[in-house]
């Protein structure tokens, strides 16, 4: 969970268009990876904002996928 100066930096930044919403992550990841976000997390990195979802598939599993949450880049999965 964020602290409350790390949630307003965080709405800052989306405002400033250097983060996507949550909502178009979501997305993004979802299609990309083929199933349904179950969690998530955002926290700020040496480089910069990153998302790290957990994805269930439609095959059951779960994954952890790493996405830049300026790009909506995946990053990682695993």
């Amino acid at each position: 969970m964020l602290a409350a100066d790390e949630h307003d930096d965080v709405l800052k930044a989306i405002k400033r268009g250097e983060l996507m919403s949550y909502a178009k992550i979501k997305r993004i990841a979802e299609s990309k990876l083929n199933g349904v976000v179950v969690g998530q997390q955002l926290r700020r990195t040496n480089r910069g904002w990153q998302y790290d979802l957990r994805i269930r598939r439609k095959d059951g599993k779960v994954l952890v996928a790493i996405v830049d949450a300026r790009t909506g880049r995946i990053v990682a999965t695993r």
